[in-house]
């Protein structure tokens, strides 16, 4: 085959209008169909880990008679190519590549670094250049493999440019590449979720053929760090002022610096009332992607700032779908109650000894009812009727001798320290969730189960309601049997009960440490923090919007 003419097709290539693609756009897709999907279609954020595509420098080695190029494009394929640099050999001109990986002795280039390089060479004899071969520089070890544009390559390289064009014209991702060693180093197995997918649908399979077996042959593997090393700042004294020099954040109190921290170490920043932001510090989370998250001095959650939403607009269309689609919004309201109501049970069968089978058992049937509601009226019925059975026996898990007792739910304001405690760890909670549901490409604001309101999160209060007792209610148990928790932690005003600024500092640590707790995820088996558990099971209502996976799985521990 000779690089001037290309494939059969490829004049047929050349006729059509068509979108003009570039040669990392090809790489990704040469990598993994999927992941160039994620992020040239649906805009996905993350490091491909790639050579920089952009602009090279506009210089020249004459020792070397090395060519730094900016952007050279074939018009009739529709390609455009960012070139790093040109060598020349004998009259030849050789496109260069750099990959940050070493390479074994006598290895290949990959299939992807070398596609991208035979469509820089297609790109540079469209311009009048004689090029047959290309160069791979790689980093980690300093060598350089020669690839040849033989026939075989060439007809990849038009093959990869006709198949991405056709992929990026589809709004659905293709399938994940499940089981492949390539996904445990790629930044966007988080968003991806290979394995998981791969998972639940051989579950799917197993369930319709009532084969067992079928899913258990799916193996689940942690993709991702089991804790992110990034954690929350909170400030809540008030009048600090939270500036910002360099990669730095620096909190200052009464004109006093109180506290530094490395931008790269925040995942986000909570402020609790009169606490001063500046433009420079806003800018700079922005950009790093770090949420900016309001509350009130008592904790009501009632703002944030975040950087522009994601760019996958596809994923809200869907969602807004559901959420004006009765029966399919029901479907997974359904699951979201069912999983609260087991938890539910599940915390008070591990911190109530003594507690009333009857109730257990009321549980378990309300939870099988939740799952078989067949209209939303129904379901409300049913998770109020398990709400009053829970907190009900919700004091039974105090111990004797705590200084608080708990006789019923309330809010607005709470009337008792434990009532107060719950509303200010759930506020926190549908932070989390908010932030959690951004970061996956959802309206945090279009809910299912809770009708979207002016201002209220109803998706947020959605995901949250199965981690209510796991999270929250536990911590609230723990911090008043353990005595962390003194009568002197809180004062009266009003109607309502309210805490003091050392017993907000106390349950901020604990629900931190408690997000950082590991545990294991009872679907895919392994083991993360319950921060990345939210992150997760947001991704899963992502995937069945898409239509990925069959149904949500509510995260439900035993």
């Amino acid at each position: 085959m000779d690089i001037n003419t290309g494939p059969s097709n490829a004049g047929a290539m050349e006729s059509q209008p068509h979108t003009v693609v570039t040669d990392e756009m090809v790489a990704d897709f040469v990598f993994c169909p999927r992941f160039a999907h994620l992020k040239w279609v649906q805009g996905e954020s993350a490091d491909s880990g790639g050579a920089d595509s952009g602009e090279a420098e506009e210089t020249r080695a004459s020792t070397s008679h090395w060519l730094s190029l900016t952007r050279m494009s074939w018009d009739a394929l529709g390609v455009s190519v960012g070139i790093e640099r040109i060598e020349y050999e004998s009259g030849e001109s050789l496109p260069v590549r750099t990959c940050s990986v070493g390479r074994a002795e006598g290895a290949t280039a990959s299939a992807s670094d070398a596609v991208a390089l035979c469509i820089q060479g297609l790109v540079l004899r469209a311009n009048s250049h004689l090029c047959n071969a290309g160069l791979l520089h790689c980093e980690g070890d300093g060598t350089t493999i020669r690839v040849s544009f033989d026939e075989k390559l060439l007809a990849q390289a038009y093959d990869a440019v006709f198949k991405l064009r056709e992929m990026l014209a589809e709004p659905c991702a293709p399938i994940p590449l499940a089981g492949e060693d390539k996904c445990t180093d790629c930044a966007y197995a988080i968003t991806c979720m290979p394995d998981e997918i791969a998972f639940m649908e051989a579950s799917s399979r197993a369930r319709a053929s009532l084969d067992e077996d079928a899913s258990r042959q799916a193996e689940v593997r942690r993709l991702v760090p089991a804790r992110d090393d990034r954690l929350p700042l909170h400030v809540q004294v008030q009048g600090a002022v939270i500036s910002r020099k360099d990669q730095v954040v620096e909190v200052r109190v009464d004109g006093k610096t109180a506290s530094q921290v490395r931008m790269i170490d925040l995942s986000q920043v909570c402020v609790y009332g009169n606490i001063q932001v500046t433009t420079q510090a806003i800018r700079g989370f922005c950009s790093s992607n770090i949420p900016v998250c309001y509350f009130s001095r008592g904790g009501w959650f009632y703002g944030i700032t975040q950087s522009t939403m994601g760019k996958n607009v596809l994923v809200r269309m869907a969602q807004y779908d559901v959420v004006t689609d009765p029966d399919r919004a029901l479907s997974i309201s359904r699951r979201f109650v069912a999983g609260k109501i087991r938890n539910c049970r599940t915390l008070l069968r591990r911190n109530c000894p003594d507690c009333d089978q009857t109730v257990l058992s009321g549980l378990s049937e309300y939870a099988d009812r939740a799952i078989s509601a067949d209209q939303m009226p129904s379901l409300l019925g049913i998770e109020g009727a398990a709400a009053s059975a829970y907190f009900g026996s919700f004091g039974k898990m105090l111990s004797s001798g705590a200084e608080f007792d708990f006789k019923s739910r309330n809010r607005r304001p709470p009337k008792d320290p434990v009532n107060a405690v719950l509303s200010y760890l759930y506020s926190m909670l549908v932070k989390d969730f908010t932030v959690a549901a951004m970061a996956a490409g959802l309206d945090p604001y279009a809910g299912f189960y809770h009708q979207p309101l002016q201002g209220r999160p109803a998706l947020a209060l959605d995901l949250m309601e199965e981690f209510r007792p796991l999270i929250c209610d536990s911590i609230a148990i723990r911090l008043v049997n353990t005595s962390a928790l003194k009568q002197s932690d809180f004062t009266s005003m009003g109607d309502g009960v309210a805490m003091s600024d050392e017993a907000r500092r106390k349950v901020i640590a604990a629900y931190e440490a408690r997000l950082d707790s590991l545990v294991t995820h009872p679907l895919f088996g392994y083991s993360i923090s319950y921060r990345r558990v939210l992150s997760v099971q947001a991704g899963l209502v992502k995937r069945w919007l898409l239509g990925e996976i069959d149904s949500y799985s509510p995260f439900c521990t035993r």
